[in-house]
């Protein structure tokens, strides 16, 4: 019996320490969360959910544009009292003002920024001397303008450079193009008909080139339609160009400098009523007021309703008529156009 008992306590000692070895975990292994059952915070799948689509930008439908011509920097006259190159400095702190004040989305140079062609009183400075005014306005003074403003210069009959002269100096064509939202701006060069002479001349006009006008249409001529050019001639224009005036009805008017003048052409019911707004100078003015007509540019605002453009007179100071004149600034001769 008591052998009988001895093994058996030595039986029950061996399972009672087999129990405890199944029942407690090892305690340098860790459990797994994710078994039988058991939750956990960390997600099965780590992968983040997508970002939503951002919103779409709004549509602009408001913008600025400046057109300014007939600057004419040279060295060759003076006009007011005011030395050339202060007159310019002024016309590039008149343009900073106004972008300070409502922001230019366009600033169209409508051509004679110089008298480099010319064939009065000697000549122009680019056969008699080999010097470019339009190659030292665009570098001394369009360069200071806000890097913002989009800029387009396009050649009057004082700037009689070939296309690759011209481009070269201000790095556009003579003749351009530029979309705002659903506006067309058609920049044409009515006088390119005898370009890089080597003689003295004011510039042979020979009208709109439908060519380049139709080429353009073709893919934007859905848009409203602005037409600017140095100079437009109604009597030497092709039958197509005046065609185009009166049928088109996305046409919404025209500007032209070379007058020196502000006031606006009425162009009658035979062209849908259009006008040639005129843009003035930033030299002499040929209107009779001087000082009512002075230096300054066209202002053209657009919304998605309407359109109006005035002529602005920008602050000066100047000799007129022998005299010390300070000129406040004012706008004149507004147009307001159907949209």
């Amino acid at each position: 019996m008591k052998r009988v008992s001895l093994c058996m306590l030595c039986v029950m000692m061996a399972l009672l320490l087999l129990l405890s070895s199944c029942t407690t975990p090892p305690t340098d292994t860790p459990s797994d969360p994710t078994k039988d059952g058991e939750s956990t915070d960390t997600p099965v799948d780590p992968t983040p959910d997508p970002e939503p689509d951002p919103e779409p930008e709004p549509v602009r439908t408001d913008f600025r544009v400046l057109l300014t011509s007939d600057i004419h920097c040279t060295h060759l006259l003076e006009w007011y009292g005011v030395p050339y190159r202060d007159r310019m400095q002024h016309w590039v702190d008149s343009v900073i003002a106004e972008h300070e004040e409502t922001p230019i989305d366009l600033l169209v140079i409508m051509g004679d920024v110089s008298l480099d062609h010319w064939q009065h009183s000697g000549g122009g400075s680019w056969i008699n001397e080999g010097h470019s005014s339009a190659d030292e306005f665009y570098m001394d003074f369009v360069m200071q303008l806000p890097h913002d403003i989009p800029v387009v210069m396009i050649a009057g009959n004082h700037e009689q450079y070939s296309y690759e002269q011209w481009e070269e100096i201000v790095g556009n064509e003579r003749q351009e193009y530029y979309v705002l939202g659903d506006n067309l701006f058609l920049m044409v060069d009515t006088f390119r008909g005898e370009l890089d002479p080597d003689y003295h001349h004011d510039g042979k006009y020979v009208g709109v080139d439908m060519d380049f006008v139709n080429e353009v249409l073709e893919e934007h001529g859905d848009k409203d339609i602005w037409l600017i050019g140095h100079y437009f001639d109604m009597s030497k224009e092709s039958e197509e160009f005046k065609t185009l005036l009166r049928e088109n009805t996305n046409v919404k008017g025209l500007f032209q400098g070379h007058t020196h003048q502000t006031s606006v052409i009425q162009l009658g019911e035979e062209y849908n009523d259009l006008t040639i707004a005129q843009t003035g100078n930033f030299a002499y003015t040929k209107e009779a007021d001087i000082v009512g007509s002075f230096w300054g540019f066209r202002d053209l605002t657009i919304t998605a309703e309407s359109a109006e453009c005035g002529y602005i007179i920008v602050d000066s100071e100047a000799i007129i008529n022998g005299k010390e004149t300070t000129i406040e600034r004012n706008v004149i001769n507004v147009v307001e156009y159907e949209k």
